[in-house]
């Protein structure tokens, strides 16, 4: 399991033509639709890529 995980946080793959369908809770209690902006996604690639080296 840790060889899988430690593999996985080095790829992210964002989708922007699709939106969540988890239906969490925070969806359900906001209604709102929780689509991020550019420069929210760009900011969570940014926080991601300092925690995490990128491939």
């Amino acid at each position: 399991m840790n060889s899988h995980l430690s593999k996985v946080l080095h790829h992210l793959y964002i989708n922007p033509l699709e939106k969540c369908n988890l239906k969490c809770k925070i969806c359900y209690t906001k209604k709102t639709d929780p689509i991020l902006t550019e420069k929210q996604i760009l900011n969570f690639v940014d926080r991601y890529q300092k925690a995490y080296e990128l491939k």
